[in-house]
């Protein structure tokens, strides 16, 4: 699990940098980042062996940024 979070924030940090040297849009951004850590929360709840549903807490923020 060390590994998988370890991975996760090179790839999450990579990934930030690559979103500012392109110029993207701050809603990108944000949508990125939002559902980049609904996974994250996700992955370790699987690997906890809990159930945790975020389908209403993407589509609100889908409804809320306007996609």
């Amino acid at each position: 699990m060390i590994r998988f979070i370890l991975l996760f924030s090179l790839a999450f940090a990579g990934v930030i940098v690559f979103f500012i040297h392109r110029k993207k849009t701050i809603k990108d951004v944000i949508v990125f980042v939002v559902l980049s850590l609904f996974s994250l929360i996700i992955w370790i709840d699987i690997m906890k062996e809990h159930h945790f549903n975020p389908n209403l807490w993407i589509s609100w923020m889908f409804d809320w940024v306007g996609f």
